[in-house]
């Protein structure tokens, strides 16, 4: 398909949010990592990213929020191909995309609230804003009562919700989350996937890596299904 094709549409047609069309992305020249993959993912959607370990999920999602480049092939984000985004305008598309890890990756030296008040201090938002923003994330994952701890003070599923918080709060339109419950137990897991749920029904598109069978069982979405750097599914 191509992509300017894809741009003109109906009149008034709302562009999907996310479009991949015949991507190929390839580590040391010659392994491929991604193949010849499109996919579409609309506005508003809640989408599974699956697939074995080394199928490309992570390398999908890097590409997406441009911390790697595709070798062939457009992505296209809000309708808007990011490839062709000038160096100053990918801060400014970063901002409207969170990104939540399977390892956390908090800052361990400083308070949780520090931490969710990260993004919003990087973007200059006024300091009584930050303040007021921060603690309604923090209340949002039940944790607003724990401002004052450290990363290491507190569970897994305490972390990954901290990771949550942060990662939404500049209330991107798009949220990539990898592998967000992969250490989890499968009850904290849950919880994860309820808020997750949440988010995306007051309209934040999510696309979500995960291993796990049973929680895509529990609240069945659309599955994106890879193998070997291809779409196989969805």
């Amino acid at each position: 398909m191509d992509p300017q094709a894809a741009d003109s549409g109906l009149e008034g047609r709302i562009p999907p949010m996310i479009q991949l069309f015949r991507v190929t992305k390839r580590y040391d020249g010659s392994i491929a990592a991604l193949q010849d993959v499109t996919l579409t993912v609309d506005k508003g959607e809640f989408v599974y990213l699956m697939g074995p370990t080394g199928a490309g999920k992570t390398t999908l999602m890097k590409l997406i929020f441009l911390a790697e480049q595709p070798d062939e092939g457009s992505i296209l984000v809000a309708g808007q191909n990011i490839a062709r985004l000038r160096a100053q305008r990918v801060p400014h598309l970063r901002r409207s995309i969170g990104v939540v890890f399977q390892d956390y990756k908090l800052i361990p030296t400083r308070t949780i609230f520090e931490n969710v008040a990260l993004p919003l201090q990087v973007v200059r938002t006024p300091a009584q804003e930050i303040r007021k923003r921060t603690y309604q994330m923090l209340k949002s994952v039940g944790l607003h009562h724990k401002g004052d701890a450290f990363p290491p003070q507190l569970s897994g599923g305490e972390q990954q919700r901290v990771a949550l918080a942060r990662a939404l709060a500049n209330e991107p339109r798009i949220l990539l989350a990898d592998e967000p419950t992969g250490n989890l137990d499968l009850e904290t897991a849950r919880e994860i996937v309820d808020f997750l749920k949440g988010c995306n029904a007051r309209g934040t598109t999510i696309l979500m890596a995960t291993h796990n069978v049973e929680l895509v069982r529990e609240s069945p979405r659309r599955v994106i299904r890879l193998s070997k750097g291809q779409v196989v599914e969805g």
